[in-house]
């Protein structure tokens, strides 16, 4: 487990991991790969020829988030609720690599529950980021920083909502909201 005086740089490890896997995913997706309507998930589908990429991403990012947060727990850095969300923020996103969404394509043969623990897993992830930005905001010491988390929490959750009423755009919101899910991630690593 990290200690607790160095872990912040592990924090930013992991968004630029996860930033440089995406970049080289969507620079080896396939022409029908649509950045407004495909997700980062569909980057690391079954049967995707390059899904490893964004498949290791996921899971790097993952990891690197979990080791993290755990050590936070162990040296009492941040409030355990918090660090409990987080921790589980992060072995959810790595659960996502490791359970890949549907194919891009119709008509091709895929796993359906693997796609279904994919989606749970995706699910759960945003569920935990959102609630621990919601703690982080009931528990900020300043106004000033409460109103920073209310901007965030208001970000993930209204892009949450056009992830789910917008279909088409879904590929555009959901980079949306991993850009404001990151964001504040990286603030709160300092």
């Amino acid at each position: 487990m990290p200690d607790s005086s160095k872990a912040e740089p592990t924090v930013r490890l992991a968004i630029a991991w996860l930033a440089a896997t995406m970049l080289v995913a969507h620079l080896l997706a396939p022409a029908n790969c649509q950045l407004a309507s495909n997700t980062l998930s569909e980057l690391g589908a079954q049967q995707a020829e390059f899904a490893w990429i964004a498949r290791i991403g996921f899971i790097g990012f993952g990891v690197l988030l979990a080791w993290h947060f755990s050590g936070d727990l162990v040296h009492v850095k941040r409030f355990w609720g918090q660090a409990v969300l987080l921790l589980l923020y992060g072995s959810s996103v790595a659960l996502t690599g490791f359970f890949s969404t549907a194919p891009i394509e119709s008509g091709v043969s895929f796993s359906e529950p693997e796609s279904m623990l994919h989606s749970m897993f995706a699910t759960m992830a945003g569920v935990c980021l959102s609630v621990s930005v919601l703690m982080a905001a009931w528990r900020a010491p300043t106004p000033r920083e409460r109103a920073r988390h209310v901007a965030a929490l208001v970000f993930i959750t209204g892009t949450s909502v056009l992830f789910a009423t917008l279909p088409e755009w879904q590929g555009v919101t959901q980079r949306l909201l991993w850009i404001g899910g990151l964001w504040w991630l990286g603030w709160m690593a300092g």
